[in-house]
């Protein structure tokens, strides 16, 4: 008797684990969609579609053949899009859905098609490429992630598991990995996360939100770049992209519910690690993302950069990024030091960068500094420009935040004069809050 209740229990999970995963009647029942609106784009010489189901698509053919098909799929439905009594689970949606549902369709066929899934405040994105024999199979991925309604209960513990295994690799401590301060912004009131905090990760819950956030199609614009056939990837996307669910949006995209935190803060960290972790942001969403802006940006990264690699520390990197919000004109601007050393204190880490934040402001670019940084920057420009990542992200730029990423490139760099440099820099400066970040490595005494 007790050997027949014990194999009762465990079918009944293998059961649940299977009725959360895709069921092999999936493909016989999926619909093929078809295309309902077609247009060339002659600027990028790219092919505009509309799926039934509402799924924009846009599609470049590239004549390298050594260089992969990318792929790119966009929505705005971000974290902005969650309240923040969610934070547990979409603070790391992007990973278990990863290790979970991607990874599953991958471990179950052998193919060179690779597939990211990326939640931020601003968007949801879907990466990924392939090589020639592999464009099915990415797309047969991108559909089984979309319509994905749950995972084995095993492979859900795991990933809470590896939350806490990654978490003690990276910073020596059951919290918060320290470069993941923009979520202290976002969150002030948010405290490290410890091993008890995966309990508030929840299954239903986490997918639930997945669901919501990729339904319904029409809300992505689908980008494909690569060197394929066009007609034999149309029949792909309408087999299996136009097979995705239409359903009905509520109201379009969704207004971003959370906002920074406006008041300067700097909070220090004592965690059991070998190196001392310092990091300042500047954060300011009072200017316009175009591909002006966008150069200027890539100028002082690469210029603070430079002047970084003076410092005494064991890692110092400067980045600077938009974080685009809900809204496509104004986008969050993050500049970002982080730095590791080993032997010192964060007090002088903190005035070394300040020292260059200062000195660039007050005294701005001498001509040869300007003129590394234009010759940098066109350098890179043209090793991108062969590349299709570089155009699916030319292509993202224009149709979802109305910004010719490419066209003047070179014109704008080479006519940027140092007084318009430090002058943005000043601006961005007089608009931004700053929030430092000091890790300090706890002093263990020994007991004996």
């Amino acid at each position: 008797m007790k050997l027949f209740y014990l194999f009762c229990i465990v079918f009944f999970q293998a059961f649940l684990s299977f009725s959360q995963t895709e069921s092999p009647s999936t493909e016989k029942n999926r619909k093929n969609g078809h295309i309902v609106f077609e247009k060339e784009d002659e600027q990028y010489g790219a092919l505009f579609l509309t799926l039934n189901n509402g799924a924009k698509i846009v599609i470049k053919k590239t004549d390298n053949p050594k260089n992969k098909t990318e792929f790119l799929a966009y929505s705005r439905k971000g974290i902005s899009f969650n309240k923040e009594r969610d934070f547990y689970n979409f603070k790391f949606e992007d990973l278990i859905i990863q290790n979970t549902v991607i990874n599953n369709f991958i471990d179950k066929v052998n193919t060179s098609a690779v597939l990211k899934y990326n939640l931020k405040n601003g968007g949801v994105w879907f990466q990924g490429g392939c090589y020639d024999d592999g464009l099915k199979d990415l797309i047969k991925m991108i559909y089984s992630s979309f319509i994905s309604k749950g995972c084995k209960s095993q492979d859900f513990d795991f990933c809470k598991y590896h939350i806490i295994r990654q978490f003690k690799e990276r910073c020596g401590y059951e919290g918060l990995v320290f470069e993941d301060s923009v979520f202290l912004t976002r969150y002030p009131k948010t405290k490290h996360f410890v091993q008890e905090d995966t309990k508030k990760i929840k299954k239903k819950k986490l997918f639930k939100n997945y669901t919501k956030r990729v339904t319904p199609t029409g809300d992505f614009t689908f980008y494909f770049c690569g060197n394929f056939e066009i007609d034999t990837l149309k029949k792909y996307i309408c087999q299996y992209i136009g097979a995705l669910p239409e359903k009905k949006s509520n109201g379009g995209s969704p207004k971003n519910k959370l906002e920074f935190n406006n008041k300067t803060f700097d909070k220090t960290f004592h965690i059991q690690c070998e190196e001392n972790i310092f990091q300042t942001d500047y954060i300011s969403k009072s200017l316009k993302y175009n591909l002006e802006n966008k150069i200027k940006t890539q100028a002082l990264q690469n210029y603070i950069n430079k002047r970084l690699k003076t410092f005494n520390a064991d890692t110092i990197k400067c980045n600077i990024n938009f974080l685009h919000s809900q809204k496509e004109l104004l986008s969050e601007i993050r500049l970002s030091i982080i730095a590791y050393k080993r032997n010192g204190c964060n007090n002088q880490l903190n005035k070394e960068i300040n020292s260059i934040i200062q000195d660039i402001s007050q005294n701005g670019f001498n001509k040869e500094d300007l003129d590394n940084i234009k010759t940098s920057l066109i350098k890179e420009h043209r090793q991108d420009i062969l590349k299709n990542s570089y155009w699916i992200s030319v292509m993202h730029e224009k149709y979802n935040f109305n910004c010719d990423a490419d066209s003047y490139y070179e014109k704008i760099t080479e006519e940027l004069t140092g007084e318009e440099l430090q002058k943005f820099f000043n601006y961005f400066l007089s608009k931004a809050v700053k929030h430092t970040y000091s890790a300090q490595p706890l002093k263990v005494v020994s007991t004996n």
